[in-house]
This record gives structure tokens, C-alpha cells and sequence, in this order.
């Protein structure tokens, strides 16, 4: 077991786990690299021997082995220990759980149940006449439903009814099927249930925090009355409001009991601090109950001390009362030259004599650095234990910096063997050690018997306080509607849950959830089960390597849905994406009924998804022949790191979306590797110092741009992919990469464009996961799997970069022929320059620029324009091409099409402005319109 950050694993870590695997001892560690310091707790509750024991146990070890596990154990113990306390005989569906097969998904008490359709209807078309209804009856009409009239698709109406008739319900959403969307109305459904208790709200769970936070800000829509056991994510600190301790008032008692347990707390640290000070080899601890032989004889082997030391020998009652005394005290209250000269020697003498144990304490002590656990998959695990555990941590001390060294813990300080009689300079390193040891121990038994009775009085006042508490959350609780926490969290709050007999427990990405995990936190009380998720996606990690062999990395979610017989929904129609990225990942969801590809695509919403301007294509791999670079436990690719930032700042200098420029919001980045994280982070940051000084707000996007990894990224989405891949070797090994469910995960997040960086060893080591996403590349559209990426800078031209120096470069000298969506204030670069016969100012201001457009100004640009023109200005202006032909089809003369054009493109394009219009027509290659005629009219405005 060991402790694992994102930095650096200290090698005493491994070895304090180490020891306590040898000699059966729990504990939870906590690693101060700056200090250098390993703090420990013994964990009380799972060792059998009291807590000085147990650390005298470690004291009493030898040999060493190092062990070092990428999972945080500790995680896992308040599951193992719901789960022992588990009573399967009053789960309410176990024959199911059993034996999905036979039993289905088990009957359902709600049919007779009023619920409130509403959030099921599409708000402009009404209910229908229908207000509140049984179960029943709602799902016979939405069976039969006019599916105009209702805000969900077919499959998902399926899936509503499906949740509704049945005890367990599973539902399987692929990328963009809109899985949490139905888990939300589902939600919203059975908080109207008439049937549903009072004081008993609906549970919601989610192994992953980013996961359970996305729900329940989505929930917030229509319920207020939510709280959240644990800690938000990263990104959801604006739920905050929503915790368990911040909605919790303490009571008088609570308070008077956590003021105790602080001072308690503090005295515990003084002891553990006196305790620490008396372990440390000095002098001043061990003379008190050092021998008195041994003592003399320090002094007799240098000859021109041996006076001293027959001072010792004639009065050795005084003289030793005196050391005893006035060493501890640091030698103060005497004057007496012959006692000061005494008392110099034997520290010089002593010194001397513990020369060679102080060598070999710094040598068994020296700290080391272990390896960079940067791609651990279990930090979400340790997060949660270490937010969510109920008790105080005691932290100790830090051991002095000044002291010389300190007693390692592989000292044996029980060996019984007589030296007390010996002259001190003749005994072996073994026999200094033992005397040095036993006399220190003796030393620490008062104050650790001190420490065990502090210890017992604190657990004591701790569990009164634990129940104070658990009563004011208990109430809190009682009166929300919807509770939520991670699977994590709702083993460690076993006993809570139990008390709060939730009846409905809904389960997000229960597909990455282990079967045992979800099993702990099944109550008697729970009567509902609704499981939302996606098995080809990710699955549940798990360290050991032999583990699918084992199907422990199969969750109860895919076994439910493997089991023939059972009836699970599959959501059928995803509204997230361009049609052509679907085939990147839809070969991998099959239906029972066609055995064929069954996502498709919702053409109202995604037709509306344009392809990012900059780009010549939705879909790229750029690829390289550039080998990767390990890090650590993980990898690096710098190639990719260049091609990343010069991609993301073409990006945000020249893209548009929907005629909006691309912000730090559209565009994420991500990779496989935590190491490549850290890298491109860096690398946009440098960018970001370089551009802070003199290219205005491009800094501030760069600094805002998302970088994370694909597992982190599971359940998001976002206009606009890059996706770095990093590995490259001769070996064709490509790691974790072969895995189909992080591969779905990777292709699958984008709605306007995925640009791919990697390198071309891919087709060849993984021929099944990533060889088909590139023979699509080459398939889907022409060039788009190429070693030079292809960019554009207007609806016509086109530029090819064969790196990403080229790319960056080509972002620089187009700067001042962009369009106007903020690039040269961005870049605070002069504006377009009105010819002096025209305009009296030195150019447009960013005012002017953002005017609608004027009729007169339209009849104008007809007056001034071919005939042959007016549909090419059309279509840069952005309007859509059947508007052309009706423009077309229109007999009216060329200036009155030009004001009809004008009409129309303030009706469809938000953005109908004088800049807009300038990017038009320069995209039309028609520079003297503007200066002629649009210029005049801007500054007449």
C-alpha cells in the first residue's frame, strides 16, 4: 500500500506501508514533501492491538521490502465494510440482481401512483389536456403519443416508460443520445409521485464528482430543495451552496463537544511533539537512564581524560545526580570549573562514541524520490476518502530540522544482551545501538501510556460529537428532495443513508461504477433503482492486471444488460454532433431488432452545427513520425505539444462558429496522458506570458483554454476537439490507447470538429481500435489525414502547413486581411484604413463596426456591383441556399434584391453588422466596394 499525489511518491512512503503489510498493522498516510516529513495515523478500527503496540511493532522490524501499489486501498474499506454489513435477504429486487434472466426487471408498486406529465410535453405545444395522472395511464398515452407534441425522442419516451413500469430499469445512452437529459425528466417525474413518502427524498449517485455535479445543476432548473454530501468538482464551486456542512447548523451541544475535541486535539499534539523530541538521539535523553559503568567508562579510553573519569568512580552518586540534572537542563546553575570541564568531556567523549551510529542512521534515512504517478486512476477514490471521512485528523509534528538524525524505525531495541559491565569503547555497533535504544524506550513508555489515555478520552468525545452531528444532518437531509453523493461517499454514509430510507436511487455513469461499490449502497429501502449509463464507454478500473480475466471490471450495469432476457433502453438518436463525426465511434452500438449501426442523428439540432471557418474540414488527423517521450509512469509527445498550441491559437485568431468568433469556451483539449496535461498547459502558458504584454485579450483566451484527459472528460462536450494521442514508438506499443471504451470516449465529445494529432504507427499497432477511425479520415473527406494540416482564411482560401512553426507563422501574416470578430483588437494591430477621399477618420471604429447595416447603403453596393455578384455576396454573407433561390426566383430589379437580401439576413444571422459586412465582400474579392461605397456609409453613421 502506499500513499500516491501527483507529484512525487516519497520513497518513505513505500516503506512505511512496507513495514506495516510485515507486521499486520493499518495506516493512513499523508506525505509533507516540503517539509520532508511522512505523517501517520494508526487506523484504530482495523488493527487488533492498541496504537502504541502497533507502533512499536514497526519499531521492531529489520528487513524492508518496497511495495508500491498505483490504488489507494484505504478508499475501499468503508465499502468492504457495508458490504459485510449488507443483509441480501432484504435487498427488495435481489432475485433480479441474481438472476436477471428469469426474474427481468422485477414488478413495480407505481402504476397507481399520480404524477405530473408536464416536463415531458414541449412548453409551446401545452399537455394536451392532460394534468396530473396514474402511472398507468401516462404511459399508455405517451405509447401511443403524437411525438410532435413531446420533448423527447422515441427511444427516449421508451426509456421513460421502461423506468416507470419496472423495479430496476437500465438505460443506455451513446455519446450525445442525451442520457443525463432523460435521467433529469426522470427525475423531475418521480418528484411529482403522490406515492413518494414524506421526508424521504430521491438519491442520486455518481462515481465520479464532475459526473454527480453536472445532474444536479441540471436539476436545480426546477427544484431548489438539493443537497450535496462530499465536495464539488473543479468547475461547480457555484454549488457550493448546496453542501451537507453548509446547510447543517450545529447545535449548543455539537459545538461545546467540537471546542473540546480542539483542545484535546492540541494536547494530543503537544504529547505526540514530546514524544518525538524524547526519540531524538541526543545526549540529553539518554543520560537520565544511561548506566552508570557505562557512563564512567566513556571517559576512561583517551588518556588525558582518565582524571575525569576517577571523579566519576569517588563520588559517582553526585556526580551522576548532577549530569542527570544539569544536562537536561542544559548545564545551567553551577560555576564549578571541574564540573563544566566534566561536562565538556563526556559530551565530546559521547559524541565520538555515537559517531558511527549517527552514520548509519543518515544513511538508512536519506530521503529518495519515487516514481511520477501521473496517470493513477484512483486520485477520484482518495479524493473522496480524505473529503468525506467523518472523524478529525490528528496530524503529528514535524520532527526537529536541528536534530542530528533520528532513531530509524529498524532499530530492535529488545535485544537482551548484557553490556552494561562492558568498557563503552569496546562494545560492537550493535551492542550502542541496543543500550541507546533501551534507554530511550524507557524513556517514551511514561509519555506514551500518557498519550493511549489522551487518545481513549479523545474517540469518546469524539462519538458523542459524531451523533450530535449526524442529528442535524439527519434533519437537514430529511427535508431536501433530492440528496446526492458519490458512490464513494454513500459506503462511507451507510448508517446515514439507513436512517434516511430513501425509496428511489438513481445511478449516473452507473457503467464506470463496480458491481461491489453499488451493492454497498443498496439500503432495504430503496424499491427504485434507475441505471444511467454506457458500458462501451468506460468501464470500472481495476488495479489488478488479471482482472478481466475475472470480469471484475465488468459493473453491474453491463451485466445487467448482457443477461438475455432482461429489458434494458438503448437511447437511439443523438442531437450532439455533425452527422459525419457520428461514424467514428457508431459501429460499436448495435440493436437487437437490425444488428446494425442504430445512432442517428437529429438533423433539426445538428444541421445547425457549422464547421469551425479556419477549417477546412469537420473532421483531421494530423499526423507525424515523432516519438514519444516517457515521463515517469507516463508520457509525453513534444511534437504534439507544438502542433496542440500552434492549433488552438489558429483557432482563436481566425475561427468562427455560427458567425460568433471561437472563445477559450468552444475548444478543449485532450490526451491520455496526465504528463502531456501538464506539458501543453505549460506550453499555453509560455504563450500566454509571450502574447500578455502586446496582443491584448488572445492572452486571456489562451490562459482560460480547457486542458484534461480523456477519462476526466467522459459525459462533457465541447464545440471543438484537438485531440492529442502522444504515443509513438518502434515497438508499436500503444498502452491503455488499445482500449475501445477510451477510444469511443476520445472521438466522441466534439459538435463542430475533431482535429486528431498522431502519429502514423497507430494504423499498424492497433489495426481494430485506431485503424479504423483513420481509414475513415481518408474515407470520410478528401485529405484529411494528412502530415500538413489544411486551414482556411475565408470561404475561399485554403493554406496548407506542413508544422506547426509553418502554422503559426501563416496565423501571423493573415492577421490584418481577418475577419472582424475582435482579431485586431486582439492583437492590437491597426485596423482597416479608409481611403482619406472618403472618410476623415484614420479608420473603422469597433462602434461603427457593430451598426446594423442601412438599406440605402444595400441599393448602393447593387448600383456598384455585377449581377453576377449579388449570390456570391449572399452566400458569404451566411444565408442558407434555398433563401438564394427564392431571391432568385424574386423579379424585382437588382437593387430592390439586394434590399430583400438585406431583409433576410437580418432575419436569420444575428450578427447582420457593418463588420460583417466588410468580411463579406473582402471575402468576395470586392475591396473597392468597401472603400467606395460601405466605407462612406459607416462614417456617415
Amino acid at each position: 500500500m502506499c500513499h500516491k499525489t501527483r507529484y512525487k511518491v516519497c520513497v518513505h512512503c513505500i516503506l512505511v506501508y512496507a513495514i506495516s503489510l510485515m507486521y499486520n498493522v493499518a495506516l493512513d498516510l499523508t506525505c509533507a514533501h516540503t517539509q520532508g516529513t511522512v505523517h501517520l495515523q494508526v487506523c484504530s478500527d482495523l488493527n487488533t492491538l492498541p496504537d502504541e503496540e502497533c507502533m512499536e511493532q514497526l519499531r521492531k522490524s529489520k528487513n524492508i521490502v518496497a511495495v508500491e501499489s498505483p490504488a489507494y486501498f484505504r478508499a475501499y474499506q468503508p465499502v468492504l465494510d457495508a458490504l459485510k454489513g449488507l443483509d441480501l435477504s432484504k435487498i427488495h429486487f435481489l432475485d433480479t440482481l441474481l438472476n436477471p434472466a428469469e426474474h427481468t426487471n422485477g414488478s413495480c408498486d407505481l402504476l397507481t401512483s399520480e404524477v405530473t406529465p408536464s416536463p415531458l410535453f414541449k412548453p409551446d405545444k401545452g399537455t394536451d389536456g392532460m394534468g396530473r395522472t396514474s402511472v398507468q395511464q401516462l404511459i399508455a398515452f405517451l405509447e401511443k403519443a403524437d411525438p410532435q407534441l413531446l420533448c423527447l425522442d422515441c427511444s427516449q419516451v421508451k426509456a421513460i416508460c421502461q423506468s416507470l413500469k419496472h423495479s430496476i430499469s437500465v438505460i443506455q445512452g451513446p455519446p450525445g443520445t442525451g442520457k443525463t437529459y432523460v435521467g433529469v425528466k426522470l427525475m423531475r417525474l418521480f418528484l411529482s409521485l403522490s406515492s413518494l413518502p414524506k421526508g424521504t427524498p430521491i438519491l442520486i449517485m455518481a462515481h465520479k464528482n464532475r459526473a454527480l455535479d453536472y445532474f444536479l445543476d441540471k436539476c436545480l432548473s426546477f427544484c431548489s430543495s438539493v443537497v450535496r454530501i462530499g465536495h464539488c468538482s473543479e468547475g461547480y464551486k457555484h454549488l457550493e451552496h448546496l453542501l451537507l456542512h453548509t446547510q447543517t447548523q450545529q447545535s449548543e451541544k455539537a459545538k461545546e463537544l467540537e471546542h473540546l475535541l480542539q483542545l484535546m486535539s492540541k494536547r494530543i499534539k503537544n504529547i505526540s511533539a514530546e514524544l518525538q523530541m524524547k526519540r531524538i538521539l541526543k545526549f540529553e535523553n539518554v543520560i537520565e537512564f544511561l548506566p552508570s559503568g557505562c557512563l564512567r567508562s566513556l571517559l576512561s579510553e583517551p588518556q588525558q581524560l582518565q582524571h575525569l573519569a576517577k571523579r566519576l568512580t569517588d563520588k559517582p552518586e553526585k556526580y551522576l545526580k548532577f549530569l542527570k540534572s544539569g544536562m537536561a537542563e542544559g548545564g545551567s546553575g553551577t560555576t564549578d570549573l571541574a564540573d563544566s570541564e566534566l561536562r565538556s568531556a563526556l559530551m565530546g567523549a559521547w559524541d565520538e562514541w555515537t559517531k558511527e551510529i549517527h552514520a548509519f542512521c543518515e544513511e538508512r534515512t536519506t530521503p529518495d524520490q519515487g516514481g511520477d504517478r501521473t496517470d493513477s486512476h484512483d486520485d477520484e477514490d482518495r479524493q473522496d476518502w480524505v473529503e468525506e471521512r467523518k472523524v478529525f485528523d490528528i496530524e503529528s509534528e514535524s520532527m526537529n530540522p536541528d536534530a542530528a538524525s533520528t532513531i530509524p524505525m529498524h532499530i530492535d531495541f529488545t535485544a537482551q544482551e548484557n553490556v552494561i559491565d562492558n568498557n563503552a569503547w569496546k562494545l560492537s555497533l550493535a551492542q550502542r545501538k541496543s543500550i541507546i535504544m533501551k534507554s530511550i524506550h524507557e524513556g517514551c513508555t511514561p509519555v506514551m501510556q500518557s498519550l493511549r489515555k489522551h487518545f481513549k478520552e479523545y474517540n469518546e468525545t469524539l462519538e458523542k460529537y459524531e451523533f450530535e452531528k449526524r442529528k442535524s444532518q439527519l434533519h437537514v437531509l430529511q427535508h431536501a428532495k433530492i440528496v446526492g453523493m458519490t458512490t464513494t461517499g454513500a459506503a462511507i454514509n451507510q448508517q446515514l443513508l439507513n436512517l434516511l430510507k430513501a425509496p428511489v436511487v438513481f445511478v449516473e455513469e452507473a457503467a464506470e461504477v463496480l458491481e461491489s461499490n453499488l451493492l454497498a449502497t443498496l439500503t432495504p429501502h430503496v424499491k427504485h433503482l434507475i441505471l444511467i449509463g454506457d458500458h462501451v464507454q468506460l468501464k470500472p478500473w481495476v488495479a489488478y492486471s488479471g482482472s478481466k480475466a475475472l470480469h471484475f471490471h465488468k459493473s453491474l450495469f453491463e451485466r445487467l444488460v448482457e443477461s438475455k432476457g432482461f429489458h434494458y433502453t438503448m437511447l437511439e438518436r443523438q442531437s450532439r454532433m455533425r452527422p459525419e463525426l457520428v461514424r467514428l465511434f457508431s459501429a460499436q452500438y448495435t440493436t437487437h431488432e437490425n444488428g446494425g449501426d442504430s445512432i442517428r442523428s437529429n438533423d433539426e439540432i445538428v444541421g445547425k452545427y457549422m464547421t469551425p471557418s479556419c477549417m477546412a474540414t469537420s473532421l483531421f488527423w494530423w499526423s507525424h513520425s515523432h516519438a514519444e517521450t516517457k515521463q515517469g509512469n507516463s508520457r509525453i509527445n513534444e511534437l504534439e505539444v507544438k502542433m496542440v498550441v500552434s492549433l488552438c491559437l489558429w483557432m482563436l485568431v481566425h475561427g468562427s462558429l455560427d458567425h460568433q468568433a471561437v472563445c477559450s469556451d468552444d475548444i478543449v483539449v485532450l490526451t491520455p496522458y496526465r504528463a502531456q496535461v501538464s506539458a501543453i498547459s505549460h506550453a499555453l502558458k509560455d504563450k500566454h506570458n509571450t502574447l500578455v504584454q502586446s496582443k491584448g485579450s488572445l492572452a486571456d483566451d489562451l490562459s482560460k483554454l480547457k486542458v484534461c484527459t480523456i477519462d476526466e472528460y467522459q459525459s462533457h462536450e465541447a464545440n471543438i476537439v484537438i485531440l492529442s494521442l502522444v504515443r509513438g514508438n518502434n515497438k508499436n506499443q500503444v498502452g491503455f490507447l488499445k482500449e475501445r471504451s477510451r477510444q469511443v470516449v476520445a472521438v466522441s465529445r466534439q459538435k463542430c470538429g475533431l482535429y486528431i494529432v498522431g502519429h502514423t504507427f497507430l494504423r499498424s499497432a492497433s489495426p481494430n481500435v485506431w485503424g479504423p477511425i483513420i481509414e475513415l479520415c481518408k474515407t470520410e473527406q478528401s485529405g484529411c489525414i494528412e502530415s500538413a494540416i489544411v486551414v482556411k482564411t475565408g470561404h475561399k482560401g485554403t493554406h496548407t502547413c506542413t508544422s506547426p512553426e509553418a502554422l503559426e507563422d501563416l496565423m501571423y501574416k493573415t492577421i490584418k486581411s481577418a475577419d472582424i470578430f475582435g482579431v485586431r483588437d486582439r492583437f492590437k494591430v491597426p485596423q482597416y484604413s479608409c481611403p482619406p477621399a472618403l472618410c476623415q477618420s484614420s479608420c473603422y471604429s469597433e462602434a461603427c463596426l457593430g451598426m446594423k447595416v442601412n438599406e440605402a447603403c444595400f441599393r448602393e453596393i447593387a448600383r456598384t456591383t455585377a449581377i453576377s455578384k449579388w449570390r456570391e455576396i449572399g452566400r458569404c454573407l451566411g444565408l442558407e441556399e434555398y433563401v438564394i433561390l427564392k431571391l432568385e426566383d424574386c423579379k424585382e430589379q437588382l437593387d430592390e434584391k439586394f434590399v430583400q437580401m438585406m431583409f433576410e439576413w437580418k432575419k436569420h444571422i444575428q450578427d447582420a453588422t457593418y463588420g460583417r459586412l466588410v468580411h463579406a465582400l473582402r471575402d468576395c474579392e470586392l475591396e473597392h466596394v468597401i472603400s467606395e461605397v460601405v466605407c462612406k456609409y459607416i462614417c456617415n453613421e
